[in-house]
């Protein structure tokens, strides 16, 4: 079977930010999540963004086409677990496919099975596109805080380094 080409570039700008519970019962924690879109290949992407439970995950941007295309090849009306996702991360953290089915969930795109709460379903696309299509449409440009987190910590780390180097040129040398 012949894969489908995947965006490769990365959202131009943040469409929504959402929360959404975990899909584990046993925890109150919640997940932040953002839908982004890029304006060059008009192509959509989630990614998690914040977890109140504390657990690690990745935050890289996932096209929701790459996403599609794994449910496609899952037999029709048959739950699937959160695990199917798992290829799309590049880091393969524990949590990230979890993460990412509880806020596809969130939107509409997954739906739970009743009697088993870690299956889910193809909920479909319309909804969601009908949706996210307005945002599209209004030119909504949420602000980016994982990008501005990113550049206070690169800032900081240059800042750091000046220092070190700063040090280093005025401490006496050993002979």
């Amino acid at each position: 079977m012949a894969t489908k080409k995947q965006p490769t570039d990365k959202p131009s700008r943040i469409l929504k930010k959402g929360t959404c519970p975990q899909l584990s019962r046993t925890t109150d924690a919640e997940l932040t999540y953002n839908i982004g879109y890029s304006d060059s290949s008009h192509a959509l992407f989630i990614r998690i963004t914040a977890n109140s439970g504390g657990g690690f995950f990745s935050n890289e941007w996932i096209a929701l086409e790459a996403i599609t295309n794994v449910i496609e090849v899952l037999p029709r009306k048959e739950p699937f677990p959160a695990l199917v996702l798992k290829p799309l991360y590049q880091s393969r953290g524990a949590n990230n496919h979890g993460f990412l089915a509880a806020a596809l969930r969130q939107e509409g795109i997954l739906v739970a099975v009743d009697t088993k709460p870690y299956l889910n379903l193809f909920g479909g696309m319309k909804a969601f596109s009908d949706g996210i299509g307005k945002l599209i449409q209004n030119n909504t440009a949420l602000e980016d805080e994982v990008a501005l987190h990113e550049a206070e910590v690169e800032a900081k780390r240059e800042a750091l380094i000046a220092q070190v180097k700063a040090a280093a040129g005025k401490a006496p040398r050993k002979k």
